[in-house]
């Protein structure tokens, strides 16, 4: 289980402007919304995270990884046809 230390640390971490890739792909699978609604939004975010993210379970997620300039268009489609058609 994770301490509100942790939450707190990824939280901040997900929204500093100049966290490295690496460390955003290390904590993408965190189960904080919020923490992961920022690394969707991040500028650093690979490909491969917002890949992931976009089939997240949560909206708000999914909908910050549409709002990424970085985001492909593969993906943004896919975001799209899948909140479109959920079944």
């Amino acid at each position: 289980m994770f301490t509100k230390h942790y939450w707190v640390f990824y939280r901040h971490v997900a929204s500093n402007p100049n966290a490295p890739a690496h460390l955003l792909k290390r904590i993408a699978n965190f189960p904080d919304v919020t923490t992961r609604c920022n690394i969707a939004k991040h500028n650093n975010t690979p490909e491969s995270v917002l890949e992931k993210l976009a089939r997240d379970k949560d909206i708000s997620v999914r909908r910050a990884v549409k709002d990424n300039p970085n985001t492909p268009a593969l993906v943004l489609e896919q975001i799209l046809t899948e909140d479109t058609n959920p079944n």
